[in-house]
């Protein structure tokens, strides 16, 4: 998430961005990818959208694209007057 949620079990591990509590629940968009072999993908716009999959290229896809968002969250952690939004 791009805002601190909380935490609804201690095995469950969640990333945020700033330390700011989220606010709109449910948020605008949720993946979560269980062991390797579920994953869970939706957003929450004007109408409720969402996948499940348990196909290992699906699955993998969305596990990396959840490491992508944790690495550039680091990085910014690292520079944080580099950080740049686009759109």
């Amino acid at each position: 998430s791009f805002n601190k949620l909380s935490v609804p079990h201690p095995k469950v591990e969640l990333y945020s961005r700033s330390d700011q509590q989220e606010q709109r629940y449910p948020s605008h968009r949720f993946m979560l990818v269980v062991d390797m072999k579920q994953a869970v993908m939706f957003s929450h716009r004007q109408e409720a959208l969402g996948l499940y999959s348990n196909n290992r290229l699906l699955v993998k896809m969305i596990a990396e694209h959840i490491h992508s968002d944790i690495y550039l969250t680091e990085y910014e952690k690292l520079a944080p007057e580099k950080r740049c939004r686009i759109g």
